[in-house]
């Protein structure tokens, strides 16, 4: 799957957050989906909402990261990261909970590692 710019034919996808867990906890029937993909993005919300989860483990977010150099995030803008992640940093700090993302506690499958 390309990262970069895409043409207006081919298999495009944008995963929400429910799809990325889905994906990263090995989901077959996505992965197969993806692996014939042009392209597969992500909304910058999405990651946010991804990395807010407060039961994320070390290796969670390593799978993350790892994904996310296979997807384009599409962003407000790279001056935005600051913000970002100061967002991040004050849903875990208040614990809000607005979007309700909801992982299997069991560890993540390494699809990202393929």
């Amino acid at each position: 799957m390309s990262k970069g710019r895409y043409e207006m034919s081919g298999n495009r996808y944008v995963l929400d957050t429910n799809a990325i867990v889905a994906l990263l906890q090995g989901n077959a029937q996505l992965i197969q989906l993806l692996q014939n993909a042009d392209w597969a993005g992500i909304s910058v919300i999405s990651q946010i909402e991804f990395l807010v989860f407060s039961g994320l483990t070390q290796a969670d977010r390593q799978l993350f990261q790892q994904f996310l150099q296979r997807v384009q995030v599409i962003d407000l803008t790279a001056i935005y990261t600051m913000l970002i992640e100061k967002i991040i940093e004050i849903w875990q700090q208040y614990r809000l909970n607005r979007f309700k993302v909801h992982l299997d506690h069991s560890p993540l499958t390494r699809i990202c590692n393929a």
